[in-house]
């Protein structure tokens, strides 16, 4: 079934109940991942944003200038339904489980920051890709601002402080902890620029 059609037919199931919540969600990841098994899934079962932020480096949401990019915003239309509120946890704030929480959510949003920013979208005729990368941009600041349990810390008035380079590490670290315990992927193109940069920039 075409991504658009599916997004569209997840969007008039009318959250009225948790029940109805919950089934959308599921059927959302369902979407996503292409696995019927999360129609079963059980309801205390949470959202693993390092799973997500690992399957975002499938080939299918890999862009070039043969990208569907229709069907890339949708897809993140979906994931977007799917994380919901993100299952953050339920006990009392500054709690080494929230930390964890932020954190993964944290290592999300980086992902989908880094496919924004590989999308180049100069010119008149790239209309598909600049609203493939709002439907990203928007999605990234609901991570950072709606489903992380507080804001991430403000930015330094110098740019990519000391503080701010650990905790890139941080986020890439648990990235690639989590993922090389199933599978290894390479880090989109425009981190590897990024750490290119430093890398050159220190020398």
């Amino acid at each position: 079934m075409d991504t658009n059609l599916r997004l569209r037919l997840l969007q008039t199931i009318f959250a009225s109940s948790h029940r109805l919540i919950l089934l959308r969600r599921r059927l959302a990841l369902a979407c996503f991942f292409g696995d019927i098994g999360y129609l079963s899934q059980r309801s205390d079962d949470t959202i693993d944003p390092i799973g997500i932020a690992r399957h975002l480096e499938g080939p299918q949401f890999m862009t070039s200038n043969a990208t569907d990019y229709s069907e890339l915003a949708a897809a993140i239309g979906i994931l977007s339904i799917a994380i919901d509120c993100g299952d953050p946890p339920s006990s009392p704030c500054a709690t080494e489980e929230e930390k964890a929480f932020n954190r993964d959510i944290d290592v999300l949003s980086f992902k989908i920051k880094s496919m924004f920013a590989d999308i180049v979208d100069t010119g008149a005729s790239h209309v598909g890709r600049t609203e493939a990368k709002e439907v990203l941009e928007a999605f990234q600041y609901r991570l950072l601002y709606g489903v992380r349990t507080k804001p991430p810390p403000k930015k330094s008035l110098f740019g990519d402080s000391t503080v701010e380079g650990t905790a890139d590490r941080h986020i890439m670290e648990a990235f690639v902890e989590k993922g090389s315990q199933k599978t290894s992927f390479a880090l989109p193109d425009s981190v590897q620029r990024h750490g290119k940069l430093r890398t050159m920039a220190a020398s």
